[in-house]
């Protein structure tokens, strides 16, 4: 070993206790090892160096490790650290690279041409792991590596672990074959390989609970080991992000490797559901929100994409709502201004159901009420009642019933699902309501609510009480109403069938459909 380097970081690392044999992914990694270069990556705690590790214990094939850390930068150190892995494969292997390296006027070629000379003299495939290369921020290391991976011999294979893609020419190999990617999609633990794990890890824990479990974490695997660290406690409650493993985890091993400008950006965020660059811009104000969130997506930093198109992408559930506890606590004063910022934004995109949530959340009653307004019809013509009572409930009662359509819709909402009392409640003094609005809005809503009153006296056996209001909602309701007009028929259509006037019905529910 040569001097001042550290020989803990050429072995590979010990397997955990309780390790579950994941032969789906290391069968990866052996067909992986027939291109040139292999790239594992994923977050923090998604299980990259145990998979490796296992991979590395039994690999049909030579395996050098290197374990990096943030003074390999110094590309004089990464080397000697490389060429020391290289040397259990073969004693000596690449001294020249390391001779070439110390000098201040090394380049890639000069480094690289002795180390590939010497590989190629060894006769049986072996492979060099390079863990935790995220941490090594250097140019000229990158640009080496780079060559060495293009111009290295048939036998010879890089795998390289990271939490970020590595600035290797990624595009160019992919392109030519000779790159496997192996991503944290495929390290998410499979519901079968969860229910093992738990059953390697906390005894007692029967298969439905580690499936519900594994769910929650989404696969994630330091997740599952934070949860079976939780159950060996006797506590099987799903994972939440504010969690106290997780608090700890996400604060120490993701924020805190984090610059301020994406720190900033992944709380601001965190109140979104989904993601998208011009998304991200109106709610933190940045014009390079767009590229920020690219980066970040990049970096696989507990962020999916959701298209194809990698348009629109989502934070892993747990990461999110640790992200949304830590913007409360920290600046809990801008949590109203974000929310109306992506109220506004999909307002304007046209997407009223998602902006609601949001103007709910920024408590913007005025936003919420105009909103809900306008697509509450089209969630009573699907049967969205639940929906539509909650975000009515949301606001104050003396806003609703300061709004007659609000008072229709939630009255419709109610008697959607059979709550006649609620119902009638919402429409207890509806005349009054609609004296503030012009004579020409005020039938069609008088129409509207004869419509919902029809059904009450239907449903409570008063037939001929229903059709004298359905006759007058069809009366106030002009065409433009179909919607309404359409749901008036089909109630006189159902009392006319419950007073035996079948021709009549089958009238009515024509003039319905």
């Amino acid at each position: 070993m040569p001097a001042g380097l550290v020989g803990t970081k050429l072995t590979v690392p010990r397997l955990p206790a309780g390790l579950v044999v994941r032969p789906r992914l290391t069968r990866m990694l052996d067909e992986a090892s027939r291109g040139r270069l292999t790239v594992v990556s994923a977050p923090a705690g998604a299980g990259k160096s145990t998979l490796l590790s296992e991979w590395a214990s039994r690999a049909p094939l030579r395996v050098a490790w290197v374990s990096l850390d943030a003074g390999d930068s110094d590309p004089a150190r990464f080397w000697a650290y490389l060429v020391a892995a290289l040397g259990s494969v073969r004693r000596g292997l690449g001294e020249g690279a390391l001779e070439a390296a110390r000098s201040p006027h090394a380049s890639p070629e000069s480094i690289v041409a002795p180390l590939v000379a010497a590989a190629e003299e060894v006769d049986e495939p072996f492979a060099l792991v390079l863990d935790d290369y995220h941490l090594v921020a250097s140019d000229a290391v990158h640009a080496a590596l780079g060559y060495l991976v293009e111009r290295m011999p048939a036998r010879m294979r890089i795998v390289v672990a990271s939490r970020v893609d590595p600035p290797l020419p990624l595009a160019r190999l992919r392109v030519r074959g000779d790159l496997a990617e192996i991503r944290l999609v495929d390290l998410r633990f499979e519901h079968d390989e969860a229910a093992d794990f738990f059953a390697a890890a906390a005894d007692g824990i029967d298969r439905d609970a580690a499936r519900e479990l594994a769910e929650s974490a989404e696969g994630w695997a330091a997740g599952l080991r934070l949860a079976a660290l939780a159950a060996s406690r006797g506590v099987t409650r799903p994972l939440t992000g504010g969690h106290r493993h997780l608090v700890d985890y996400f604060a120490g091993e993701v924020l805190e490797g984090l610059d301020d400008e994406a720190r900033a950006f992944l709380l601001d965020t965190s109140i979104l559901e989904r993601l998208s660059g011009p998304l991200c811009a109106e709610v933190t104000g940045r014009d390079d929100a767009g590229a920020i969130l690219e980066r970040l997506a990049t970096s696989g930093l507990f962020t999916s994409p959701l298209d194809d198109e990698r348009r629109w992408y989502r934070y892993h559930h747990l990461f999110a709502e640790f992200l949304e506890t830590r913007l409360a606590v920290e600046r809990p004063e801008q949590l109203a201004e974000l929310h109306r910022r992506a109220s506004g934004w999909f307002d304007r995109e046209g997407s009223p159901r998602e902006a609601i949530p949001h103007a709910i959340a920024a408590g913007d009653h005025e936003r919420t009420a105009v909103l809900v307004e306008a697509t509450g019809r089209d969630l009573i013509v699907t049967g969205e009642a639940a929906t539509l009572v909650g975000w009515i409930e949301a606001l104050p009662p003396e806003v609703v019933l300061a709004r007659p359509r609000l008072r229709v819709l939630a009255a419709a909402a109610e008697q959607l699902r059979g709550a006649v009392h609620e119902m009638a409640a919402w429409l207890d003094g509806f005349e009054e309501a609609l004296a503030g609005l012009p004579a020409d809005e005020r039938d069609p809503l008088r129409g509207q609510a004869a419509v919902l009153e029809a059904e009450a006296a239907r449903m409570g056996g008063d037939v001929l009480r229903s059709l004298e209001l359905s006759s007058r909602s069809l009366d106030l309701l002009p065409e433009r109403e179909p919607t309404w007009r359409g749901i008036a028929w089909l109630s006189r259509g159902c009392a006319l069938e419950m007073a035996g006037e079948y021709d009549e019905a089958a009238g009515a529910f024509a003039n319905a459909s």
